[in-house]
């Protein structure tokens, strides 16, 4: 049996491009876990990071690509099974109600449709469309506020998304 090693201080290397997103600059930003799931229209992203106070806990970011039309059925299903604990609002614990913009990606593509919905006060589904692609992005912080958390934040500040791309070479860790 091979020794557990944590996984800790994982660094992703700078910029990179993967599926129909480009996560901008990674460098300083420090995890538990990196994974990078590969199918041939489906690509999936796991960043987690178990953070100190006041966020205590774990927090991630799941990102779900498709290329459409081929992973509609995949698309669809993924998008019910997280539709199923949808709130029809909720309060941030850093006090304001939620809004579609929550920690949401800016500067969309043109073309690319953008719906979001609280699953609780700190979990958030964020969902993009184009005809061609789709992205099911879920944010998660296990405590403490969110607008702030470091990992989270990765979102609005780092991630874009890039049309018609599709890279499935998996970034340095």
């Amino acid at each position: 049996m091979a020794p557990k090693r944590p996984m800790n201080n994982l660094y992703v290397d700078g910029t990179f491009r993967y599926g129909c997103i480009e996560v901008q600059d990674m460098s300083a930003v420090c995890l538990n876990t990196a994974n990078f799931l590969s199918g041939s229209n489906k690509l999936n992203i796991l960043f987690l990071a178990i953070l100190g106070d006041p966020w205590k806990g774990a927090s991630h970011i799941g990102v779900h690509m498709f290329r459409l039309p081929d992973a509609q059925v995949d698309f669809d299903g993924i998008r019910t099974w997280f539709g199923k604990e949808r709130k029809q609002r909720a309060r941030l614990p850093d006090g304001i109600p939620f809004d579609e913009s929550a920690l949401a990606v800016k500067d969309l593509p043109q073309g690319w449709e953008h719906i979001a919905f609280p699953r609780s006060c700190r979990d958030f589904i964020h969902i993009y469309s184009s005809k061609d692609q789709a992205i099911l992005l879920r944010v998660k912080g296990q405590r403490g506020t969110v607008l702030d958390n470091p990992i989270l934040r990765l979102v609005p500040e780092n991630i874009r998304i890039v049309p018609e791309q599709w890279e499935t070479t998996r970034p340095k860790i």
